[in-house]
């Protein structure tokens, strides 16, 4: 409920800032229809604010910085357990800590960390080096 209060407030702040700012003359026209002038009604003051740190319902909020490291000491936990029992499955738990790790620091949506490119397949090593642009129509300066 308090979101949607802000919500309404801040509609009104920002007519309040279009029809009083002079770039768009509503305030000398009032003034000449009416006899006076439009103000800014909404102030720190007089407003909700923020009582949270974040006001999303619990499955829609951001994790917390605690949250978060548990987050990513479970997935690194959960490397170790895979791969301290020997068997399969260690390599692909890395790859999604580590993906996990990526996402976040870099902000990527979903479909963005879908579309990250990989190298070749484990065991599968390419002969040829990396392509790399060139420009042919680039030359180094010539010593004088």
């Amino acid at each position: 409920m308090r979101s949607t209060l802000r919500g309404y407030q801040e509609a009104v702040r920002l007519f309040c800032d279009y029809a009083t700012d002079p770039a768009y003359g509503w305030a000398a026209e009032c003034e000449r229809r009416f006899g006076t002038h439009p103000i800014q009604v909404c102030h720190e003051w007089n407003t909700a604010v923020h009582m949270q740190e974040c006001e999303a319902e619990a499955p829609k909020r951001a994790f917390t910085r605690d949250e978060l490291q548990a987050f990513f000491d479970h997935a690194d936990d959960e490397v170790s357990r895979v791969r301290g029992r020997g068997r399969k499955g260690w390599l692909p738990a890395f790859r999604d800590a580590m993906l996990f790790k990526t996402a976040y620091a870099y902000g990527l949506r979903r479909n963005e960390t879908r579309m990250l490119d990989h190298g070749p397949p484990a065991g599968r090593r390419t002969t040829r080096p990396p392509a790399t642009r060139t420009r042919s129509t680039e030359r180094r300066p010539r010593a004088p």
